[in-house]
Formats: structure tokens, sequence, C-alpha cells
């Protein structure tokens, strides 16, 4: 499969695993690029959206981007998938809507900051 036709895509890396967010959700486990098959409120896809990796809980959270490429629909959603229980969960909206922004993660505060 080769991954990085794609567009859009999210990666975020774990120790040795790079996970990868785009329609659908992938895992690179010794070179071998899986499908994970997550449950619960799955996020519809995007592009323009950051993602992150929490070490405290075992989650990677995305954030925002926008649906649509004619009429785009610029996006407030959180999510985080626990990569534990391979569960989605959709999370309060931020205050305000973001595309092509950067985000990194605060793990004396155990937040995530955006810029842009």
């Amino acid at each position: 499969m080769n991954l990085f036709q794609k567009s859009f895509i999210t990666v975020t890396v774990l120790n040795l695993l790079i996970f990868v967010f785009s329609t659908n959700i992938f895992a690179d486990i010794s070179g071998e690029w899986t499908l994970l098959q997550p449950e619960g409120h799955v996020p519809p896809g995007r592009t323009g959206h950051t993602g992150i990796y929490r070490y405290p809980s075992n989650e990677m959270v995305i954030f925002g981007g926008f649906k649509g490429m004619q009429y785009p629909t610029y996006e407030k959603d959180i999510y985080k998938l626990n990569l534990d229980t391979n569960v989605w969960e959709q999370l309060p909206l931020a205050p305000t809507d973001r595309a092509y922004h950067s985000a990194i993660y605060d793990p004396i505060e155990d937040r995530m900051l955006v810029f842009g």
C-alpha cells in the first residue's frame, strides 16, 4: 500500500510506531502498514488539521481542519483516539475553528497548544 499517495494527512509518531490519519487511520508496525478499525465516534475525513500524541494516557488527539474543497466547512471539533482500547471519542468543541495551524503537546500541563 502506497499510503503517501494520499494528500492531507496528519502523522503522529509514538516510539517506533507511526500513526497516519486521513479518512482512515493506519499504523506502521515494523515496516508494515496496518489499517486500524477503531470504534466509537470516528471523526470525518478532513484536511488542514493537526494531531498530537498524549503519552500519559496513550491517546492521539486531532483538532480542526476543514471538510469539502469547493465549499469548505471549517471545523473546531476535537477527537481523541485511545490507543489502548482503539476507541475514538469526540471532546467539547474548541472556542474557534482552525485550519492549516500547528500544534504541539505540552507534557507539563498535559495540553495541546495550537498556533495559527
